[in-house]
C-alpha cells in the first residue's frame, strides 16, 4: 500500500477530531446529497381540498411555483436543513423547458403508477459525503415529454411500461454524459467538477447552469427575514473567476466561485403567479426567469442589478463529437482574510489521485466503470467506516491486512461481493467498532447480543480472516 493511500485514510480518520461547528451533529455531514430529486406532486406541498397532490402540483408547475417545505434539483446538494441548495440545470438548444429536475409520470398517468422517466446513476459517495459522484444522461434531441405521457396512458396494466429508452431518443448515441462530482476540502469547502461528454457523432451545443438558491422561507408569514445572493467579481492571475456571494441569517456567508463562466444570472425564488394563475406577480423576477432568459430569449427576465435569492453561472459551449467540457466551481464559507481558489487538503488529493489513476490505466475518471479510480475511491469509503470514531490505529489495520493477506482493493471487493451497501456503511458510521480474532465470517450484530447468533442483523456468509463487529449504540 502506498503512502498516498495511507495519507488519505488518515485524513478520513482525523475528520471527527477537528473543531465542531455551530450546530448539532457531525460537521462533515452539514452538506450532503439532501436535495430531493422531485418535490412536485408530493404530499408535503399538497394543499388541495381532497389530497390530490399529483394534480395540485404537477411537473409543469414546478419550474414556476415556489416550494414551501423542500426543494428539488438535478445532481444537487444542500445543507442539512435545506436552506441553501446547489444543483445544475441543462439545455440542449432543443428542449421546450430548462432541465432543472427529474421528469416522471404521476400515479394516474403511468400504466403501473408513478414512475420516473430519466436515465441517471449515483456512482459514489463516502459516508461523510466528502466525495460524491453522479452521472446523468441528457439527450441532444428535444425531450419526449408528450410522447412519454401519451404512450403510457394508452397502455394498460398488462402491458410493459414505455420508458425513455423506448422512445429512440438515444439513437446513434446522440446524448451527453454529464458527470457531477463533489469533493470536500473541509466541512464547508466543497469543490465541484462538472464534466459533459458528447457521445454523439456530431458537434452539439450544451448550456450548463450551475445554480445556487435559497429555499423560500419568507413568503409564508412566519419569518420575513430574506437572505440574499449578489455578484462578486475577482481575478485569479489572468483568468476571471466570477463569484456569487450568499448571505443567510442562519447559515452565515458563503461564496460560490465559478471558473470561466460566461455570465451570472440572478432572480428571485418567487412564484410566477402570472403564468400559473393569471394573477399579478409579487416580484418582477420570478423562479422560472432562467428558462425565459435562455429559451424564450427574454433578457428582462433576470435582475440587471445582479441580486436575488436564486443565481446561476451560465456556460454555453459547443462540444465536438467525442470531446468533453469540464467546469470547475467551489462553494465555500466566506472567511475574512482567506480568499483563495486553490483546492486544498484531501479534496485536492482525491482529485489528483483520480486523475493520476486515470493516466496510469489509460481511462478517464469520467468514464466510470470498474477502474483504478473507482477502486481508490471505494477504498477510502470502506476504510473510513473502519477507522472513524474507533480505536483502530493505522499500524494495527496494516498489521491485520498484512497477516491476513488482504489488500485494501481486495477488502473493498469482499465488501462489495458480500452485499454490504454504501447506505448501510453510512448508517453504521459513528458507532463503536472493534476488530477481534480471525474468524470465517463477517457478522453484523447488536450490543449485548451473544455471538451465538441471537438478534443478528444478518450474515454475509463470505470467507475472510477477520471478524468485524459493528455494534449499535
Amino acid at each position: 500500500m502506498s503512502m498516498m493511500e495511507f495519507a488519505r485514510i488518515a485524513r478520513e480518520h482525523e475528520r471527527d477530531r477537528r473543531p465542531g461547528m455551530p450546530f448539532s451533529g457531525d460537521p462533515w455531514l452539514r452538506w450532503g446529497p439532501y436535495l430531493s430529486e422531485r418535490s412536485w406532486g408530493t404530499v408535503r406541498e399538497d394543499y388541495s381540498a381532497y389530497g390530490s397532490s399529483w394534480e395540485y402540483f404537477p411537473h409543469d408547475m414546478a419550474r414556476s411555483r415556489a416550494y414551501r417545505w423542500n426543494e428539488d434539483g438535478l445532481a444537487g446538494i444542500s445543507d442539512d436543513k435545506g436552506g441553501m441548495c446547489f444543483a445544475i440545470a441543462l439545455w440542449n438548444g432543443q428542449d421546450p423547458i430548462l432541465k432543472e429536475r427529474l421528469f416522471g409520470l404521476t400515479g394516474p398517468e403511468g400504466n403501473h403508477g408513478e414512475d420516473v422517466k430519466e436515465v441517471y446513476f449515483y456512482l459514489d459517495s463516502t459516508p461523510t459525503h466528502s466525495y460524491m459522484r453522479m452521472l446523468y444522461k441528457y439527450p441532444q434531441a428535444a425531450y419526449p415529454y408528450t410522447q412519454l405521457v401519451a404512450e403510457n396512458a394508452r397502455r394498460g396494466r398488462q402491458n410493459p411500461e414505455f420508458e425513455l429508452l423506448d422512445s429512440g431518443i438515444f439513437a446513434d448515441d446522440r446524448y451527453f454524459d454529464v458527470f457531477v462530482e463533489y469533493a470536500k476540502a473541509a466541512p464547508e469547502d466543497i469543490l465541484i467538477r462538472i464534466c459533459a461528454v458528447n457521445r454523439g457523432p456530431e458537434p452539439a451545443i450544451l448550456h450548463v447552469l450551475p445554480t445556487l438558491w435559497f429555499r423560500n422561507t419568507w413568503s409564508w408569514g412566519l419569518d420575513d427575514r430574506k437572505p440574499v445572493l449578489r455578484q462578486g467579481l475577482r481575478h485569479e492571475g489572468h483568468s476571471p473567476i466570477r463569484s456569487i456571494e450568499a448571505e443567510h441569517h442562519l447559515l452565515g456567508n458563503y461564496l460560490l466561485h465559478c471558473e470561466a463562466a460566461d455570465d451570472l444570472l440572478f432572480t428571485e425564488n418567487e412564484m410566477n403567479a402570472l403564468r400559473l394563475f393569471g394573477a399579478p406577480n409579487a416580484s418582477p423576477y420570478v423562479k422560472d426567469a432562467f428558462h425565459d432568459y435562455l429559451i424564450a430569449g427574454k433578457r428582462v427576465a433576470v435582475n440587471p442589478a445582479r441580486v436575488g435569492t436564486k443565481a446561476a453561472a451560465l456556460y454555453s459551449r459547443t462540444i465536438a463529437a467525442g470531446d468533453r467540457l469540464t467546469l470547475r466551481l467551489r462553494l465555500t464559507r466566506a472567511i475574512d482574510g482567506e480568499d483563495h481558489i486553490e483546492a486544498g487538503d484531501d479534496a485536492s488529493a482525491i482529485a489528483r489521485a483520480a486523475e493520476s489513476s486515470s493516466t496510469e490505466t489509460g481511462t478517464s475518471s469520467e468514464e466510470g466503470g470498474d477502474d483504478a479510480t473507482a477502486a481508490a475511491l471505494a477504498t477510502i469509503l470502506c476504510c473510513q467506516s473502519l477507522l472513524s470514531r474507533s480505536r483502530i490505529t493505522l499500524p494495527c489495520f496494516q498489521s491485520l491486512s498484512s497477516r491476513s493477506r488482504i489488500t485494501l482493493p481486495c477488502f473493498q471487493s469482499l465488501l462489495s461481493r458480500s452485499g454490504i451497501s454504501m447506505r448501510f456503511l453510512s448508517y453504521a458510521r459513528g458507532r463503536p467498532m472493534s476488530i477481534t480474532r480471525p474468524c470465517s465470517q463477517l457478522i453484523w450484530t447488536r450490543r449485548r447480543a451473544a455471538c451465538s447468533g441471537r438478534r443478528w442483523r444478518g450474515c454475509c456468509g463470505i470467507s475472510s480472516s477477520i471478524i468485524i463487529l459493528l455494534r449499535s449504540g
